[in-house]
C-alpha cells in the first residue's frame, strides 16, 4: 500500500495508518476496479501525481471525510465526496465500487459497521469493465469499457463540486438533467458540511454571484464581451474581479458556453511556464466559511463577507446595495482582533452565548449587525455564537500568549468607508503577557521608537511583479514567501500570510512585534509590514543562501558546506538562542526552530527566524505552561 500523505493548514489533516487485513491492494495508483478497497492507509494518485484521494480524518476526532487535493500541498482539499454524512474512523471506512459502477463508502467487517454512503447509485444494466480513475485535472470519474460505445463515463465528480471550481469545472445549469452547479462554502474552518456562501453562474446578465444565505452580497459584474492585451495575450476580463491578469504569473481565460442543453461559466489557465510536479503553478477558485473568493495562497478576488451592503466601489469592488438597520452606517465595520470587552470601571463585560449548532461565524455576524445593541461576537468553542452587549463597553486589545483561532470581532467606526483608502494600521496599543507598549508606526517611513516601515500595498506589488511566480521563494507554515525589490534598490523577502495557512493573524503580530524589539546578528532582520484590509504582509532583509535545510537534506548541496561553516552556523544558532533565552528585554521560547527556520546570509551567518510560534515569559519567571501545541 502507499504511504499516506499530511496536509498541514488552518486545518491540520491526518491520513491514519491503520490497515484492515481484509482490505484488497488497489488495482493501480490511479484506478480502482471492482472489489478493490481505498482505506485510511491507501490514497489514489493522478497518472502525473497532480492529485490525491484519500480518506481523511479532520475535526472531531471520528469524523472521516473523502478528500481530494493536491499532491504534496498545504492545501485543504479542493473537493470532499461526503461533506453532508461523514464516515467513523472507529468503523474502518473504506471506498469501494461494485460490478454496476455503485461507488460508495462502506465500512469493515470487524466493526458494527453501519449504514452504506452512496456517491453514485450506479448503473443496473451495465456490468463490464467498470472502474473508479482519478484523472491529472482533479476530476473523480466512475466509467465503462464498452466495446461498442468505448469509453463511457458514468459518474464524474466535476459534476458535483464543493467549494471550489478547478480549470475545466462548471458553474452553471444543465437543462438536460435539471441540475444547477454552483460551489458551496464549508461551514467552519473544520466542518467541510455546507456553509452560508454559494458561488454561481447568472446566465441571464452573464456574471458571478455570492450569495449568503440566498441573498446576493457580491457580483463580478458583467464579462466583457470584448479581448484585452495582457502581455501579448488575448483574455476577457470581469469588472469587478482583482488582481487582473498578469503575464508573470496566472492568466485566467474564462469562458461562457451556452446551448440548448448547457448554460455555464468555466476557466483555464494560459501562458503557464513548465514547472515540475513538485513546483508546479496550481489553481482552484475557492469560496471560504466567511465569503472570501480566493485562488490558493494569491490575493483574494472578493471579500464577499466584508460587504456591509453599501456602495463599496473602492474600497471593496463588487459588493451589491441591501437595506440595513436604522442604527448602522457606512462608517462601521467589524474588525477582527484579539482582546476582552470590560465596563468602563475595568471589570469584565458578560458575554452572551447563543448554542444553536446551525449558527456559522457569518450568521454570528449578521445577528450581531441587526441587534443594535451588540458591538461584537466571536464563534463558540464547539457551536453557536458568543455576543458581547451594552454601551459604555471598551474593548482592550491583547495578545494572548498561548494563542487562539477563536478571533472576537468588534465593531468599529472608521472615517469614511467610501473615500480614498490609506493602508491600513496594525492596532496602537497591545499587551504581551503584561508588557504593553505603544507603536508610532507611519507609513512610508521609520517611526520614532523603531526602525520599522510600513509598505505601501502597491509598492510590494511592484517589488515582487504582482507577486510573480517567477519570484516565488517557497512555502511555510504562514504562507508563501516572494522575493523583491525596492525601489530604492534594496533586496526585500515578501513573506505573505495566506488564508490556507495554520497560523493567522495572532501570529502576524506576534512576529511583528517580537522581530521588532530583538536586535542580534544571529535573528532576521525585520524592515517593516504591509497591513492592506485582509492582506498581511512581513518584509524582511532578502537572505540570499536560503535556508539551513537546503543544504541539510539534498545530497548534492551537503558537499558545499565547508567544516568551519558548519561549526561558525551551530555557534551562531547557540548564541542566538542564548541572547533570546537570556539577554533579550524579553525572555522568548521560539517553539519552532527547525532548519528551514535557520535562513544564511551571504556570508553564511545563520539567522533565526519565524516568531509566529513564539512564547513570551516574564524574566524572573523559570517555569511556564502552554496550551497550544507548537511547532512543527
Amino acid at each position: 500500500m502507499m504511504q499516506a500523505s499530511s496536509y498541514t493548514t488552518l486545518v491540520f489533516f491526518i491520513f491514519v495508518l491503520c490497515l484492515g487485513s481484509q482490505s484488497r491492494q488497489v488495482s493501480s495508483l490511479d484506478t480502482l476496479k471492482p472489489g478493490d478497497r481505498l482505506n485510511l492507509s491507501s490514497q489514489l494518485v493522478s497518472a502525473n501525481g497532480i492529485f490525491s484521494l484519500g480518506l481523511i480524518v479532520m475535526g472531531a476526532e471520528d469524523t472521516t471525510y473523502l478528500g481530494l487535493s493536491h499532491t504534496n500541498s498545504t492545501y485543504v482539499p479542493v473537493w470532499i465526496g461526503n461533506r453532508k454524512q461523514p464516515a467513523s474512523r472507529s468503523r474502518d471506512p473504506f471506498l469501494t465500487v461494485d460490478i454496476t459502477g455503485k461507488l460508495f463508502i462502506a465500512h469493515g467487517i470487524r466493526t458494527n459497521g453501519g449504514d452504506p454512503i452512496e456517491l453514485y447509485a450506479g448503473e443496473s444494466s451495465r456490468k463490464n469493465n467498470i472502474s473508479v480513475t482519478l484523472l491529472d485535472t482533479g476530476n473523480l470519474v466512475v466509467k465503462e469499457m464498452s466495446s461498442s460505445n468505448g469509453e463511457v463515463i458514468l459518474w464524474q465528480s466535476f459534476d458535483h463540486p464543493t467549494d471550489t471550481l478547478l480549470p475545466g469545472m462548471k458553474l452553471g445549469v444543465n437543462h438536460r438533467t435539471g441540475r444547477n452547479q454552483v460551489l458551496t462554502s464549508w461551514f467552519g474552518p473544520l466542518d467541510p458540511a455546507p456553509g452560508a456562501f454559494t458561488i454561481e453562474w447568472d446566465p441571464s446578465v452573464g456574471r458571478l454571484l455570492v450569495r449568503r444565505r440566498g441573498i446576493v452580497y457580491w457580483t463580478s459584474g458583467n464579462l466583457k464581451d470584448y479581448y484585452v492585451e495582457r502581455g501579448g495575450l488575448r483574455v476577457k476580463e470581469f469588472d469587478n474581479i482583482l488582481p487582473k491578469p498578469d503575464p508573470a504569473n496566472l492568466n485566467y481565460n474564462f469562458s461562457v458556453v451556452t446551448s440548448r442543453d448547457e448554460e455555464y461559466f468555466t476557466y483555464s489557465l494560459i501562458n503557464l511556464p513548465q514547472f515540475t510536479p513538485d513546483n508546479r503553478k496550481i489553481s482552484g477558485v475557492t469560496v471560504d466559511y466567511e465569503g472570501y473568493v480566493y485562488d490558493r495562497d494569491r490575493p483574494a478576488i472578493a471579500k464577499a463577507g466584508q460587504c456591509y451592503g453599501y456602495d463599496e466601489t473602492r474600497a471593496n469592488p463588487g459588493c451589491e446595495l441591501r437595506e440595513q438597520p436604522k442604527c448602522r452606517n457606512d462608517g462601521q465595520m467589524f474588525d477582527i482582533t484579539s482582546g476582552e470587552f470590560r465596563h468602563v470601571n475595568g471589570t469584565p463585560a458578560p458575554s452572551v452565548y447563543n448554542s444553536n449548532s446551525s449558527l456559522s461565524i457569518s450568521d454570528c455576524r449578521e445577528k450581531c449587525w441587526n441587534d443594535c445593541e451588540c458591538v461584537g461576537y466571536t464563534s463558540g468553542n464547539v457551536s453557536g455564537c458568543v455576543y458581547w452587549r451594552g454601551k459604555n463597553l471598551e474593548f482592550v486589545r491583547t495578545l494572548p500568549p498561548a494563542g487562539s483561532y477563536d478571533n472576537t470581532f468588534v465593531l468599529v467606526s472608521t472615517s469614511s468607508r467610501q473615500g480614498t483608502r490609506k493602508e491600513d494600521q496594525l492596532p496602537d496599543q497591545l499587551t504581551l503577557d503584561g508588557y504593553t507598549e505603544t507603536y508610532e508606526l507611519k507609513s512610508g517611513g521609520a517611526n520614532n521608537h523603531h526602525d520599522l516601515r510600513m509598505f505601501t500595498y502597491a509598492s510590494i506589488q511592484s517589488a515582487t511583479n504582482n507577486f510573480s511566480s517567477n519570484f516565488k521563494l517557497g512555502q511555510g507554515g504562514f504562507g508563501p514567501v516572494y522575493k523583491g525589490k525596492t525601489s530604492e534598490g534594496q533586496d526585500i523577502a515578501v513573506k505573505l500570510l495566506s488564508r490556507q495557512s495554520g497560523q493567522g493573524l495572532l501570529e502576524f503580530k506576534t512576529e511583528l512585534i517580537l522581530i521588532s524589539k530583538l536586535q542580534h546578528v544571529n535573528l532576521v532582520k525585520l524592515l517593516g509590514f504591509c497591513n492592506h484590509g485582509d492582506e498581511k504582509m512581513i518584509i524582511y532583509d532578502y537572505m540570499p543562501n536560503k535556508s539551513l535545510d537546503f543544504f541539510l537534506f539534498r545530497p548534492s548541496n551537503r558537499e558545499q558546506l565547508t567544516w568551519q561553516q558548519r561549526f561558525n552556523i551551530i555557534e551562531g544558532i547557540a548564541q542566538g538562542l542564548l541572547y533570546l533565552h537570556k539577554y533579550s528585554r524579553l525572555k522568548i521560547i521560539h517553539r519552532d526552530l527547525k532548519p528551514s527556520n535557520i535562513l544564511l546570509d551571504k556570508d553564511m551567518n545563520p539567522k533565526i527566524s519565524d516568531f509566529g510560534l513564539a512564547r513570551i515569559f516574564e524574566q524572573n519567571v523559570s517555569e511556564a505552561n502552554t496550551i497550544r501545541r507548537a511547532g512543527t
